[in-house]
């Protein structure tokens, strides 16, 4: 995972100034202090989600706006080979709040293309599952462990 692109979107909320007086440092000094506590301690959910969980494959910040940081999120059912992806806006945190009611800005499932399949079902199953998780610190790494297990026992159903 390179956190380089949230590290930097998270900072550049925070423009630097020339010449600040003592009372201004400190402000600015709480202020940096929260962005960055915030983000680490999503960059470190993000890891220990990686490390628990194996069919996360793969994590990576986006920047697609410039008011914009999100947070995508793979997994994989390696019995089926098929994937759903999340993606998070975690934009957030260039304000220094934590992401503790996220839920995902988008969700999808590629699918083989076959006429006879269809992600649907999994998108409908892993939305419903995600509506039960409560608000809180360690939302995303509550929130990976949920889709890990919906895509784990997710039942592949080929329609006619």
């Amino acid at each position: 995972m390179d956190a380089c692109i949230a590290f930097s979107f998270v900072l550049n909320a925070e423009t630097t100034q020339k010449y600040v007086g003592p009372r201004r440092l400190a402000e600015k000094t709480q202020i940096i202090s929260s962005l960055l506590g915030n983000l680490l301690d999503v960059v470190v959910e993000v890891q220990l989600a990686q490390i628990e969980l194996q069919n996360l494959t793969q994590t990576s910040f986006l920047c697609p706006r410039a008011d914009q940081l999100d947070l995508q999120l793979s997994f994989l059912d390696f019995k089926s080979g098929r994937k759903a992806i999340l993606t998070l806006d975690i934009s957030c945190l260039n304000r220094g709040v934590y992401p503790s009611e996220i839920l995902p800005s988008q969700l999808a499932a590629p699918f083989d293309g076959s006429p006879n399949s269809s992600s649907q079902p999994l998108i409908a199953e892993i939305g419903v599952a995600l509506q039960t998780l409560r608000a809180g610190y360690l939302r995303i790494l509550r929130l990976c462990r949920c889709v890990s297990q919906v895509v784990q026992s997710f039942e592949w159903v080929k329609t006619c």
